[in-house]
């Protein structure tokens, strides 16, 4: 076992918690699929639908504090110092999308800039950190792929299901990819 990817995962072990990503996975993955028409029922007004998806976004979260419950119990904890913890690349992307919805705006752009900074973001993740997170070449092509459907003439309606099937589709792979990388090199690492 390599030292340096067990230094890795160690450093982030609360951002590779992926199990954590997968019901906020389910709530997008039901909201685009719902957008679509995919589902037998509807939702009878516009706060009805944000009612059951603030309801879901809900369940997400507290599911997701169940399984570091359960992350705590499998592999134990991780003292970290603020700066280690995610915080920092978190309000660096947000300040970030802030600055690029603003630019967009600004600029009256065409291309969806937001998007492609979260793109931009997540193919950093892929290629930087020694190859560990290659999971993450996938999410930014999904993300940049999907930030480019307005230049071929694909409808915002549609733009809106493929958005948060996008979302969806990348907190899954996202999630079970660092997923991967924690169990693997822990399970290693204390056998």
């Amino acid at each position: 076992m390599e030292l340096s990817r067990v230094g890795y995962v160690t450093r982030r072990y609360p951002q590779l918690q992926g199990l954590r990503l997968v019901p906020l996975a389910v709530v997008f993955l039901v909201s685009g699929t719902w957008r679509g028409g995919w589902w037998p029922f509807s939702v009878a007004s516009h706060a009805g639908a944000r009612g059951w998806f603030l309801g879901g976004l809900t369940a997400a979260v507290v599911l997701s504090f169940v399984i570091r419950g359960w992350y705590t119990r499998r592999y134990g904890t991780v003292s970290q110092g603020v700066l280690h913890t995610g915080i920092v690349p978190l309000t660096a992307l947000l300040i970030g999308m802030l600055l690029a919805t603003w630019l967009q705006d600004q600029w009256h752009w065409v291309y969806p800039v937001p998007a492609l900074f979260v793109g931009t973001a997540l193919l950093v993740i892929g290629v930087s950190q020694r190859a560990r997170r290659t999971h993450y070449l996938v999410v930014a092509a999904l993300w940049l792929v999907m930030a480019s459907l307005g230049l071929f003439g694909v409808s915002s309606a549609t733009r809106d299901v493929v958005f948060d099937v996008t979302i969806g589709v990348a907190l899954l792979i996202a999630g079970l990819g660092d997923h991967w990388v924690l169990r693997n090199t822990l399970q290693h690492a204390s056998a």
